[in-house]
């Protein structure tokens, strides 16, 4: 949260995720595919629930270095992280926590 406004803080750069390479080559990768198909809100859309998700990742699960390492412990978001999140979604567009699940990508 932003402490002037009480606005959550704006979703990092993909420049500043850059200490989880992989990850961010990954999700650029999987963009530039959606790109062809989509459309560029969708794409948009798409680009802030993976920042918003490696950044996650990042926070609280600094071991994951990659994609494949992912599991269903990082997708279920525990208890102690579910209202930062769903504030900071729902900042960036998101109507409610069940949007949030129904937008987050598949990532293979």
């Amino acid at each position: 949260m932003n402490a002037k406004n009480n606005a959550p803080a704006p979703l990092p750069s993909w420049d500043e995720l850059a200490a989880r390479p992989e990850l961010v080559d990954t999700a650029g990768r999987y963009l530039d595919q959606i790109a062809c198909v989509l459309r560029p809100a969708s794409v948009t859309n798409l680009d802030s629930t993976l920042r918003a998700f490696v950044a996650f990742l990042l926070e609280c699960a600094p071991e994951v270095t990659s994609m494949n390492q992912i599991n269903r412990q990082h997708i279920v978001v525990p208890d102690r992280v579910k209202d930062p999140l769903i504030q900071r979604n729902l900042h960036i567009g998101h109507t409610s926590a069940s949007s949030l699940t129904n937008n987050t990508p598949t990532v293979n």
